[in-house]
């Protein structure tokens, strides 16, 4: 069965997600944006977030160690606590995204 929410990444981190997820197109928990504070501008901005459960272990295996490289000082046992506590954010501006809403007929 395929995922209800995807998004497609684009731009210069497609690429990225292509090396990590195997696909720019990765599963996210609802197509309605939420917004969160960007850090860097301390604006609100919509993203879309991860659904993180639906991952393969390969997936979530590539994840980590992504993030430790790019993150030196990161061990398997933060990452891991990062991936299922934290909401992995996609900023909407670089998204696409497909809902797949099966009709149930009776």
């Amino acid at each position: 069965m395929p995922h209800y929410y995807t998004a497609t990444v684009l731009g210069a981190r497609a690429d990225e997600f292509r090396a990590v997820f195997g696909s720019d197109t990765v599963p996210i928990k609802s197509a309605v944006p939420e917004k969160k504070l960007d850090e860097q501008t301390g604006e609100f901005v919509d993203v879309f977030l991860l659904d993180v459960g639906s991952l393969t272990l390969p997936q979530r295996e590539k994840l980590i160690h992504h993030w430790q490289r790019q993150l030196p000082w990161l061990d398997r046992v933060m990452a891991e606590q990062i991936i299922t506590t934290t909401m992995l954010a996609l900023p909407a501006s670089e998204c696409v995204v497909q809902a797949y809403l099966p009709l149930f007929l009776n």
